[in-house]
């Protein structure tokens, strides 16, 4: 009988091992935008330097494939 729970608690072991553990489902929650979400954004090189009005304000986009963001200086649309 203590075989049997032994390898009960290996088999349990090495799944979590297998699978990652409990942190492995917060991490596979968070996605990464997929290639229909950043065609949705704008290209941050057609922002940057035009004009806007609320300093501090915020203009998703994508560069280079990847997510980025633009900031207001009040003036400018500023974009890494």
């Amino acid at each position: 009988m203590k075989n049997v729970f032994v390898a009960v608690a290996v088999m349990f072991s090495v799944s979590l091992l297998g699978c990652g553990g409990p942190e492995a489902e917060l991490q596979s929650e968070e996605h990464a935008p997929t290639t229909e979400q950043l065609a949705l954004r704008p290209n941050c090189a057609d922002i940057d330097s035009t004009a806007c009005q609320t300093q501090g304000a915020i203009q998703q986009c994508s560069m280079v494939g990847r997510p980025a963001a633009c900031l207001c200086n009040g003036t400018i649309w500023v974009c890494p």
